[in-house]
């Protein structure tokens, strides 16, 4: 759990980490944050958004993207799929 933790924190940006540290900090967390869904889904998804767009500005195919996204956070292709494509589609809605 450390390690998936490590990863998702290192594919995040300066903001990102902080507002990570602010959201923890705030609900009083004292244990893993990974175990707190909502905290956990958001930030795993800003992470997973980050690796995709990182492995695609490198020719890998989204597909292929998603997949190794999701092995180096540590989380289910299909969830992370599932959760990028969900953001690609609120980006796209009024």
């Amino acid at each position: 759990m450390h390690l998936r933790q490590a990863a998702v924190v290192k594919g995040l940006t300066v903001a990102e980490r902080e507002a990570l540290a602010a959201v923890v900090g705030g609900l009083g967390v004292v244990g893993p944050w990974w175990r707190i869904k909502p905290v956990h889904d958001v930030f795993v998804l800003l992470a997973g958004q980050r690796a995709v767009e990182r492995l695609t500005s490198h020719g890998v195919s989204r597909t292929a993207a998603l997949r190794e996204a999701a092995a180096e956070l540590g989380v289910a292709y299909t969830t992370l799929r599932d959760a990028v494509n969900g953001l690609v589609l609120q980006k796209g809605s009024p």
